[in-house]
């Protein structure tokens, strides 16, 4: 036995097995599964695709990858077994700005820094498309971060200022205040160090 629907869909098949539905609602001459509308009210439809390979891909419709913030950070030299240094020498900037690494590609980059200064940027993904992602950087006002695989290779960000006029001092600004440099776990020399904040460029 069949339940057929009066209303046709030619992407849909317009009879199905009495037992395909079991335990679901009909209503009217449509079929119509009140479970299932539910929850597609509440989450996103995915839709299986034909790729150009003949394999199958799931493409989500409703929903969008999340942004988040993403932490990158820049290594310091030590100033001596209690502090890190934080002076503008330990700033070179680039025609792109101040570079630098999301964690796993900074633990690999900074092998001879003992201490290391976080930034974050703000309302972006990890490693997205490079050159058109952009974050503001929270606690340095006018500030962006770009991705920019093409000048320090994967995980590499960009920081600089909008418009022109990023200085070394405005890092130095930045990496005295608490809480943004920690000790770098990377660091393969025989001399580490507390990484302490200083109060003052040193």
């Amino acid at each position: 036995m069949t339940r057929s629907f009066q209303h046709h869909n030619p992407l849909y098949p317009t009879s199905y097995p009495s037992n395909a539905f079991t335990g679901f609602t009909y209503k009217g001459d449509v079929n119509v599964n009140t479970k299932i509308l539910k929850v597609l009210a509440l989450s996103a439809v995915l839709v299986p695709m034909i790729g150009i390979g003949g394999g199958a891909q799931w493409v989500s419709f409703g929903a969008s990858a999340a942004q988040a913030d993403v932490t990158v950070y820049r290594g310091l030299q030590r100033k001596n077994a209690t502090y890190a240094k934080v002076n503008d020498n330990q700033f070179r900037i680039d025609d792109d700005g101040l570079s630098t690494f999301e964690a796993a590609e900074f633990a690999g980059n900074a092998t001879t820094r003992q201490c290391k200064l976080a930034l974050t940027i703000e309302g972006v993904v990890s490693k997205p498309n490079e050159g058109t992602t952009q974050g503001d950087i929270t606690g340095m006002a006018g500030y962006q971060g770009t991705y920019t695989p093409e000048y320090g290779g994967d995980g590499h960000w960009s920081i600089a200022k909008t418009g022109g006029g990023t200085t070394a001092g405005d890092f130095t600004t930045y990496a005295l205040a608490d809480g943004h440099i920690s000790v770098n776990a990377g660091y393969t020399g025989g001399s580490a160090s507390l990484c302490d904040t200083p109060d003052n460029a040193n």
